[in-house]
């Protein structure tokens, strides 16, 4: 006997059968439970984190972190970038920039030993035209303890002493030469018969006047200083010069008050009715 297929109308007529794709119904077969879809775009939102934006508020944060020695790899980590990062936003951010910068006149770094080397290094960078302030950040201490070095240490004071008095002298040397001109050796490229060479000049600076002006001035001040010569003209037609046209030239004398005169700024008393 031929079975006969079910047409589309006797599943239609019959309530009691479900099709095999409803979702949560199993199968005749094998009954497997369909398997739920998962969103894509939560997935991948949740694998890739945003990435971190500089604040201002990562500069006090930074700053804490590297006065407690802690390194730029985990202050990297801790706001959440990498070490490339970090310097990135050192470089465009001065203000950032600076919270990884020790501050010599409150923070001292590593402690130093005194050594007997450092007389030397001072007068040398003294004389390079440093500053207290520079030399301690040479030293990596803070400005205190070249103060102190200073009153413990009399050699190392005469060295910065020293130092710096060569620097004054280089100055005063260099002045002096802008005041009155000078010659260097240099060189000058020329193109002959087709090739570059180098051809050695000497050139001539001028003496420059203001630079003379400002040496003898400090040098000579009672011969050269700046005198402003200031003159008062009245012109003729104005009221004071016609005032003046009419006193005449003569001078003004102070005009004693008699006891008896009244005072123009005292009340004047009056007479009883």
């Amino acid at each position: 006997m031929v079975s006969k297929k079910p047409s589309k109308a006797d599943e239609v007529l019959s309530p009691l059968k479900r099709k095999s794709g409803n979702r949560g119904s199993s199968s005749k077969a094998g009954g497997k439970v369909a398997k739920p879809k998962v969103r894509k775009a939560a997935v991948e939102k949740d694998a890739e984190p945003k990435p971190v934006k500089y604040d201002k508020r990562f500069i006090g944060l930074a700053r804490t972190m590297f006065l407690a020695k802690v390194s730029d790899e985990e202050i990297a980590g801790i706001i959440g970038i990498d070490v490339e990062e970090l310097e990135w936003w050192k470089e465009e951010h001065p203000e950032f920039g600076n919270a990884f910068r020790p501050d010599p006149r409150n923070y001292g770094g590593r402690p130093t030993v005194w050594e007997d080397r450092n007389i030397t290094i001072a007068q040398s960078l003294a004389s390079l035209g440093a500053t207290d302030l520079e030399i301690a950040q040479a030293f990596e201490v803070s400005i205190r303890t070249i103060h102190r070095w200073k009153l413990e240490y009399p050699e190392f004071r005469e060295a910065l002493e020293l130092g710096k008095d060569a620097a004054d002298k280089r100055v005063e040397t260099s002045l002096f030469q802008r005041a009155t001109g000078y010659s260097f050796d240099s060189e000058k490229i020329v193109v002959i018969e087709g090739e570059a060479q180098r051809v050695e000049i000497i050139e001539h600076v001028p003496p420059d006047t203001k630079a003379a002006m400002w040496w003898l001035q400090n040098r000579k001040p009672d011969a050269w200083r700046a005198v402003q010569h200031i003159k008062h003209d009245v012109e003729k037609d104005s009221p004071l010069g016609s005032f003046l046209k009419k006193v005449g030239g003569g001078t003004f004398m102070p005009v004693e008050e008699d006891a008896t005169t009244p005072n123009a700024f005292s009340p004047v008393e009056e007479d009883e009715a």
